[in-house]
């Protein structure tokens, strides 16, 4: 798209992680810009110079979004170095408004009140809704996808909306077999499952999971129809699933941001998020921390 300059300068927020974490940088990052009266730039590629393991990519140019892009203005890339650098002095009094570096991933209730000016950087995964509630109408709009669903997504999302439907999400950071601690555990699932039968009656499930084959205990659904749909494997899968998952009334989710976002923009009057109930502030799958878990959420 074509850069037309703020008369106060540029929000630059730096993208990283999968596609969860992308979307809360991106919702914070718009409602910062806009308080401060700055033209947002997404930073496309610094963040993803060094995922080595991972290999992760910018995914949001597949949503309703329409924001300046790095590659745009030409904007140079920062290197791995100059990233540690900035972040080191941004927690001096002179560089601090010019790169917003997030220390902790607790909520920061300042960052909302800052009073920007010039070129600004922002880089953190910023992981509240608190940052950007106020948005969300908004977001609930242009968080779409850009394409065109298959006839089975289609098919899929309507049967979805004519049922009082569960949307199940599994997912495994390591082994089921790994003692690590980053997966929760089965017995979380059994536990959502009895609690939400015991608050409504609902008569579909989506489960959604990248390896459906890693899934056990599944009996107590046996009564249920029940639709498994594999998180990979097809084009701009991550976010046509989190579309058709948006869609469902109630949702048990794991210690995932991409379920987050699946349910968080669900519009349904008669939603239901069901969370764990865990802190975790190490390893790869990081939890609980102040901030991460809407007020009306249920955590079990």
């Amino acid at each position: 798209m074509t850069f037309t300059a703020s008369q106060n300068g540029e929000l630059i927020v730096i993208m990283q992680g999968g596609l969860g974490n992308q979307l809360f940088i991106y919702a914070t990052a718009v409602r910062l810009a806009r308080i401060n009266n700055l033209k947002l730039v997404i930073d496309t590629a610094s963040g993803f110079r060094n995922d080595h393991k991972y290999q992760r990519l910018y995914r949001l140019s597949a949503l309703n979004i329409n924001e300046c892009l790095s590659e745009d203005i030409n904007l140079v890339p920062l290197s791995r170095g100059k990233i540690s650098l900035y972040r080191k002095l941004s927690s001096f009094k002179f560089f601090k408004e010019k790169y917003i570096f997030q220390s902790n991933m607790n909520y920061d209730a300042s960052l909302m009140k800052r009073n920007l000016k010039g070129r600004v950087y922002l880089d953190g995964y910023w992981q509240s809704e608190k940052y950007f509630v106020e948005i969300k109408e908004e977001l609930l709009k242009s968080l779409t996808f850009s394409g065109v669903f298959s006839s089975y997504e289609k098919n899929l999302i309507q049967k979805i909306k004519n049922k009082k439907s569960l949307a199940l999400h599994y997912r495994f950071f390591e082994s089921p077999n790994n003692s690590n601690g980053n997966n929760v555990d089965n017995s979380y699932y059994i536990n959502a499952i009895q609690y939400l039968k015991s608050k409504v009656d609902f008569n579909h499930v989506a489960i959604f999971a990248e390896n459906p084959s890693l899934i056990s205990n599944l009996e107590i659904l046996k009564d249920y129809d029940v639709d498994i749909i594999s998180t990979k494997n097809r084009p701009n899968n991550d976010i046509i699933d989190m579309q058709i998952m948006r869609h469902c009334n109630y949702f048990i989710i794991p210690n995932s941001t991409y379920s987050w976002w699946g349910a968080w923009l669900s519009s349904s009057p008669k939603k239901i998020v069901i969370t764990p109930k865990m802190f975790k502030d190490w390893g790869i799958s990081w939890w609980g921390f102040n901030g991460l878990i809407p007020k009306n959420w249920v955590k079990i």
